[in-house]
């Protein structure tokens, strides 16, 4: 909310602002976070289950928390539009 307001609403609010083909271009990037192990964490984001192989085919098995991280970013006028940090869904 904030950014809207003291950015986005300040910035776009007059179409004084930068455009490609007259509309505004966002692009969007997402990612997993590996977060900290902690009960909290686990049960706020979730968790996502992994398997490594080292060594002398040794295996190596367990969890991590993980959360989705997205953002909305307008690279012509250099701002973040939005931006979001949300549970990992396991599919």
């Amino acid at each position: 909310m904030l950014n809207k307001k003291a950015v986005l609403d300040v910035l776009y609010g007059d179409e004084d602002y930068e455009k490609a083909w007259g509309f505004r271009l966002c692009v969007f990037d997402g990612s997993k976070i590996h977060l900290p192990n902690t009960p909290e964490i686990i049960q706020e984001f979730g968790t996502i289950k992994f398997e490594t192989t080292v060594g002398n085919n040794k295996k190596i098995t367990g969890e991590h928390g993980y959360a989705l991280a997205s953002v909305m970013y307008d690279p012509l006028n250099k701002v973040v539009v939005d931006a979001c940090l949300a549970p990992f869904m396991r599919v």
